[in-house]
């Protein structure tokens, strides 16, 4: 309950986003390994990759 205490100063405001991240992170893991097998198989059609930025 501290970092509602902290937001409130104004100064910190990512104690409370960072506390929020480890929920979003676990469904960013699993978005981010469909987005590294999407990027293996991109990986695989040399036009594509040519045109992303790396």
């Amino acid at each position: 309950m501290n970092d509602f205490e902290i937001v409130n100063s104004g100064n910190y405001q990512f104690p409370i986003p960072n506390s929020q991240f480890p929920i979003p992170n676990s469904q960013l893991s699993t978005v981010n390994c469909q987005l590294s097998t999407i990027n293996y198989q991109l990986s695989t059609i040399p036009l594509l990759t040519v045109g992303l930025p790396s």
